[in-house]
């Protein structure tokens, strides 16, 4: 068996201070579930244990190793998602960091579990083609560079048009630069 402790850092602590350990696991397998810690900066060492006259015998403890927590990425908040429209196609764009790529659902009810759409996208836009025409609402999860998940956003509605395309698929628009709506 295995005995592994982890301490917030920067304490280094002694073999004799394991009941101040922010978490502890004694197992066959030699792990600790990290999952209830806050994130931070922690260390962690690990001692073999042995039952000794029906006592566990805890051998000396390993060098301490740092680890980092690192917090989840915060969710987009509605107003942050600006919705831009022309010539009838609408655009969501969003604040974004370095690394980031984006998980998006369309839902056709905002409360709705089963997404019409789930895309990744790189990059912080989305233009809303490809859905039927109507009212759909978008839901956005940011995953950061290290590949940590916020939760999703709360819906932003967006409209869809049932506008006339060209061959690519691009939106026909009248001389006034308005997009063409099918009948």
């Amino acid at each position: 068996r295995h005995q592994v402790l982890a301490w917030t850092q920067p304490s280094t602590p002694s073999s004799n201070d394991w009941k101040t350990a922010a978490l502890q696991s004694t197992t066959n397998d030699c792990t600790l579930d990290i999952s209830p810690l806050p994130a931070g900066d922690y260390v962690w060492r690990g001692a073999s244990v042995r039952s000794l006259q029906g006592q566990d015998d805890v051998g000396p403890y390993a060098a301490a190793h740092p680890f980092r927590i690192a917090p989840k990425p915060a969710a987009l908040s509605p107003d942050a998602m600006d919705v831009q429209t022309q010539a009838g196609v609408s655009t969501l764009h969003w604040p974004a960091e370095p690394g980031q790529r984006f998980r998006l659902q369309a839902l056709a009810q905002a409360d709705a579990t089963t997404p019409a759409l789930d895309t990744v996208l790189e990059q912080p836009h989305w233009v809303a083609t490809g859905l039927p025409a109507g009212t759909w609402h978008i839901r956005i999860q940011v995953q950061d560079a290290s590949g940590l998940h916020s939760a999703f956003s709360p819906p932003r509605s967006v409209q869809v048009r049932a506008l006339v395309q060209d061959g690519f698929g691009n939106p026909v628009s009248s001389g006034t630069g308005l997009g063409i709506e099918r009948p």
